[in-house]
């Protein structure tokens, strides 16, 4: 199998177990993984107390059988499923996790693991975003596109969702870190969102096996992965008891920045923004403000002829003038109409067009 150097990181994820509790204040001790991985797998059970692993941690590391069989159906399911997996060691695994203790021991992924290889900001907040705070988290969010930054963020509703859709507005490709297995994406209605994420060039991320539903603990414990990723975290709207406040601490307690929007005083949606602010997070009063922060400089790629039609040419062409219906487009070029809304799908797959409400269609800066 080409996954075979991943087995003894699946055993070790296995034995760890994928809805243990993690926080900040309180890492899985198994994580603390120095030196060889294979040596877990050769300890007593008095070395493995003497440790402080879990009971259960415990058992199934003295269980080797079944810790074998389990990585070994596990694999199968992977490539069954057609997922990719990253471990320590592989070529793509994210450098910005080497470091990190409390790293997971694998990564399911799909799409493109290049999109690793750029500059990362993770971009979180609440599910239920106020019209303000949909404003300042689009508007921040095209500002690090545009400066060059691969957005990172849950999938989520509200905020993360919108984090995702601004990169692919921009052109930019954007990776989703899933509370859920890749093949259980929650929630539900962002598979579309999903789809357009691999379609740009982006990757979906999950710690969790093929599988494996969301669950109470499985958000907080992705919300490590999201601080770890990122060169920072930006909190756009939360509550003082909004799980985005996690992600907050995973990233500052591993001294990565966080920079907070600070929104109305009586609004509860911004009071755990002002907490953070208050507790020595970055200020992020506008989006040139945080692009001077990190100092990045917007950039609008020069526009690409590479891999276009002539209808793809016309179509931007009648762009030019605005908005336009699909229908008005099949007109002007004399095309079929299915012949133009293939040529939009294409433009829109390469950042060059975005659908606005109305079936009406327009021009990217990137075109």
């Amino acid at each position: 199998m080409r996954f075979d150097p991943a087995l003894p990181y699946l055993r070790l994820a296995w034995c760890l177990g994928f809805s243990t509790s993690l926080s900040p204040d309180c890492p899985h001790p198994l994580l603390d993984r120095d030196g060889e991985i294979e040596k877990w797998f050769g300890l007593s059970a008095r070395e493995l107390e003497e440790k402080g692993l879990p009971k259960a941690a415990r058992r199934r590391l003295l269980d080797r059988n079944r810790g074998r069989d389990m990585a070994l159906a596990m694999l199968r399911e992977t490539e069954r499923l057609g997922m990719g997996l990253l471990w320590p060691g592989h070529p793509d695994w994210p450098r910005e996790l080497e470091e990190q203790a409390d790293a997971p021991p694998v990564l399911w992924f799909l799409g493109t693991p290049s999109a690793l290889d750029a500059a990362l900001f993770t971009v979180v907040g609440t599910r239920h975003p106020s019209p303000y705070g949909i404003q300042a988290g689009t508007q921040f969010s095209e500002a690090l596109a545009l400066g060059g930054c691969h957005i990172v963020s849950g999938l989520a509703r509200g905020i993360d969702s919108i984090g995702h859709r601004a990169a692919l507005k921009n052109g930019s490709p954007t990776i989703a870190v899933l509370g859920s297995s890749l093949d259980q994406l929650y929630p539900p209605e962002n598979k579309e969102l999903a789809r357009g994420i691999l379609r740009a060039g982006g990757l979906l991320l999950s710690e969790f096996p093929p599988g494996q539903q969301a669950f109470k603990n499985s958000f907080p414990r992705r919300n490590r992965i999201l601080a770890f990723l990122g060169r920072g975290v930006l909190v756009v709207e939360a509550t003082l008891r909004s799980g985005t406040l996690i992600t907050a601490e995973w990233a500052a307690t591993r001294g990565k920045p966080v920079w907070a929007i600070p929104g109305p005083f009586g609004s509860p949606s911004s009071r755990g923004c002002h907490k953070l602010i208050r507790e020595g997070a970055f200020l992020a009063d506008h989006p040139a403000g945080l692009l001077q922060d990190l100092e990045l400089e917007p950039q609008t790629p020069a526009f690409s002829r590479e891999g276009l039609s002539d209808l793809d040419l016309q179509v931007l062409e009648q762009l030019r003038q605005g908005p336009t219906p699909p229908d008005a487009l099949s007109t002007a070029t004399r095309s079929e109409i299915q012949r133009v809304l293939a040529s939009l799908e294409i433009l829109k797959a390469k950042g060059l067009v975005r659908r606005l409400e109305g079936s009406l269609y327009a021009r990217t800066r990137y075109s």
